[in-house]
């Protein structure tokens, strides 16, 4: 209910996520406070080793926020999930595939280029990591690009000249 109420008084789609969103922080910091939280086991998976290393050395080395390590390691996690899916390891991961990955997140009903370009670094970081840690062969970090972003391409297309032409005839009279 009070997700809903909240949702009422913000401006936009997003008022009810966002508004459920802030109310389960809200609520699980209360039932960590009370001692009632109970985190559920993460399922174990061949890469949390490697996240749980990049996580630390986000945090220590390069100083980053909690939550910007959290959409990282989300990302990262996401990532070599699908590539455990395909039956390769970090290892065996070639440009050709993380390419492969970018160009299919761009694909129709995907990613918006700006958010491929995002991820793109996301995953420059963590295989930069990972070169010095000789998880993969070196040189895969810096081969990694994200789409091109051109100046205007974020502009709104406007209606066609035979567009206008045709709304133009079809008005009535001098108004």
């Amino acid at each position: 209910r009070w997700a809903k109420r909240r949702a009422s008084r913000l401006t936009g789609r997003r008022g009810g996520r966002a508004s459920r969103k802030l109310f389960r922080c809200y609520a699980i910091n209360w039932l960590k406070f009370l001692g009632r939280f109970m985190q559920p086991p993460r399922p174990t998976y061949p890469y949390a080793g490697m996240i749980s290393d990049f996580s630390e050395y986000m945090r220590q080395e390069r100083g980053w926020s909690p939550e910007t390590i959290r959409d990282r390691c989300r990302f990262i996690e996401r990532y070599l999930d699908q590539l455990d899916a395909d039956g390769g390891s970090v290892g065996e991961i070639t440009v050709e595939r993380i390419d492969a990955a970018l160009l299919k997140m761009l694909g129709p009903g995907g990613y918006a280029p700006m958010a491929v370009r995002g991820y793109a670094g996301h995953l420059r970081a963590f295989f930069r990591y990972a070169e010095m840690r000789e998880w993969c062969s070196r040189g895969l970090a810096e081969a990694i690009r994200g789409p091109r972003i051109f100046r205007h391409t974020s502009l709104p297309k406007g209606p066609s000249w035979d567009e206008v032409r045709r709304l133009l005839a079809s008005t009535a009279g001098d108004q």
